[in-house]
């Protein structure tokens, strides 16, 4: 069954925000889940309809912002979330590089007319490939750096996975960390605050003191909630709508590589 989500964010380093979107034709409409997730510095935070959760150190929270992380890195790294995009080292159209656990990893990459149509995966040099990602690109319009509008993932430990480019962005510099904060997503609306500090947890009460829970009454963490006026300067993407923030692309490497080849060869 194939199930279309969709999104809108930005990612500088380990900076980064994400929303649920309602459609990639409603860019100002928050999903009815009210999600939007993210980090600036060291703060981890998660709204949901009228709620707001932060986080720090081991917790259900802090794991939910992380694996939101991984979503924004599946796009904006062409597919490859996995990847350290600063450990990759190209040999011709071939790069090693490692994981985000360290692990070495290989890719091979194939061209059709001059541009990056397929990236093959694997956990050896030469060896079938345990991933392939394919590229698409857009018809007249030109996205920058090369991006393509669709990125189809196959393989690995997951279904098969089509992210639809609608629009990117690349920030001219790289953006500052409160461009992240929590404070640009916050509404009228928000009546709960919930801290999780590793086996430390605060609820706010109806005057919005905050109150350190006894363990023994801690029995999950609560998902935030809100409904949020947002910023109409993002740009939207179709299934995973993204406003790119200057993050390393893995094809940066390849496409200056290629560059200074062709200076090389002139």
């Amino acid at each position: 069954m194939q199930m279309w989500q969709y999104y809108q964010g930005s990612r500088a380093g380990s900076n980064y925000f994400l929303r649920a979107i309602e459609s990639a034709n409603s860019p100002d409409t928050v999903a009815k889940s009210g999600l939007i997730a993210g980090r600036a510095g060291d703060k981890a935070y998660q709204f949901s309809l009228n709620s707001i959760s932060y986080a720090k150190g081991t917790n259900a929270t802090t794991a939910n912002v992380n694996n939101l992380f991984f979503l924004v890195r599946q796009f904006l790294n062409m597919g490859l979330a996995e990847i350290e995009p600063e450990s990759v080292v190209w040999s011709g159209n071939q790069f090693r590089a490692l994981n985000y656990d360290r692990v070495p990893r290989y890719g091979r990459l194939e061209l059709s007319n001059g541009l990056p149509s397929r990236l093959l995966i694997s956990i050896q040099k030469e060896s079938p490939p345990i991933k392939i990602v394919e590229y698409t690109y857009p018809g007249q319009s030109t996205f920058p750096g090369g991006y393509p509008s669709a990125i189809r993932i196959s393989g690995g430990d997951g279904p098969s996975v089509e992210i639809i480019v609608q629009s990117v962005q690349i920030a001219a510099q790289r953006l500052a960390e409160d461009f992240f904060s929590e404070a640009k997503f916050k509404g009228t609306n928000i009546t709960h605050v919930n801290i999780f500090s590793n086996n430390v947890t605060l609820v706010s009460d109806k005057q919005g003191k905050m109150i350190k829970l006894p363990k023994n009454l801690v029995k999950g963490e609560a998902y935030p909630q809100l409904h949020s006026d947002f910023e109409k300067r993002l740009i939207v993407f179709g299934m995973f709508a993204v406003t790119s923030v200057g993050p390393l692309f893995i094809f940066g490497w390849w496409k200056t590589k290629n560059n200074k080849q062709q200076n090389n060869d002139k």
